[in-house]
């Protein structure tokens, strides 16, 4: 019966007029390992030299996954939930990202991307996403359609702005800007209510705005090295689950410093050495 259906399969991917090739892709990217070999089965049969058309889709993809062949590699890639790609000295990203739609986590930190394909809005599994010493300039619109993104790492980039789709990534708790070149904060982050970690650091920032009070669920917020801020709003006073507050490398009076102890939980700005570096993320987490 199997054989039977194989041959079925076969028959019709052959006998439409759509693009055999786009049909391989179609097979490759359902993940299921019968259809990829059907898929080497098929191309074999049209010519097609399939190790070559795999390379050629997923490119620097498939050094991230395992296998002793093109052919396992693609299977085991297909159905990753971790791509670790930090560092691969890649300058773009193929389109078939968008492919591997089981993906959780993806590291993409210290490549040279400037910018992110749009299939990206395809990864809707996606929980973590760490595009740090990416030279980004620019994020797409579309990166509102990660939804179930629970940490982003964008720092030590070149963003001036974010998308507005932003305020989507609802389940969103930490979120690293840090040393970017934003001047002030897109309203869209007041959005991201469940955020628990800010980490803006040598932004630029010029002022903080009122509705960063929005931002209830807030235990860490970082400042850090934003000589232009020199006062933050009375808002800040509602961050009642604030754990730690860094000021530090900011050009804020002793005054301004007292102010805000008074509205905020005992304790809760903190001294930079206070806090533990998470090498993975680019992020400082509280002792």
């Amino acid at each position: 019966m199997k054989k039977y259906i194989k041959k079925l399969l076969r028959e019709s991917l052959l006998s439409e007029d759509d693009d055999i090739k786009q049909k391989l892709i179609s097979l490759i990217n359902s993940g299921d390992k019968n259809n990829i070999e059907l898929a080497y089965e098929v191309g074999k049969g049209q010519g097609i030299n399939m190790d070559e058309f795999v390379k050629s889709e997923y490119g620097d993809l498939l050094n991230a996954s395992d296998g002793d062949t093109i052919k396992d590699k693609l299977i085991n890639l297909t159905n990753l939930k971790e791509l670790n790609l930090g560092w691969a000295k890649l300058t773009s990203l193929p389109e078939s990202i968008g492919n591997l739609t089981n993906l959780e986590s993806v590291n993409l930190n210290g490549n040279k991307l400037t910018s992110l394909p749009d299939s990206i809005r395809n990864l809707k599994n996606l929980k973590e996403l760490n595009l740090g010493w990416t030279e980004l300039t620019s994020l797409p619109e579309n990166i509102g359609n990660l939804t179930n993104l629970e940490k982003l790492d964008l720092s030590h980039n070149k963003l001036t702005s974010l998308p507005d789709s932003i305020r989507n990534l609802k389940n969103l708790k930490e979120l690293n800007l840090q040393i970017n070149q934003l001047t002030s904060l897109p309203k869209s982050i007041a959005n991201l209510i469940n955020l628990e970690s800010l980490l803006l650091s040598y932004c630029n920032l010029t002022s903080l705005p009122d509705w960063i009070g929005n931002l209830k669920n807030l235990k860490w917020l970082d400042l850090m090295g934003n000589e232009n801020l020199k006062t933050l709003p009375n808002s800040i006073g509602n961050l009642t689950k604030l754990q730690g507050l860094a000021l530090d490398s900011i050009n804020i009076s002793h005054k301004e410093i007292e102010r805000i102890k008074e509205l905020l939980p005992a304790d809760s700005i903190v001294d930079w050495d206070e806090y533990a570096y998470d090498s993975d993320w680019d992020a400082y987490d509280y002792e």
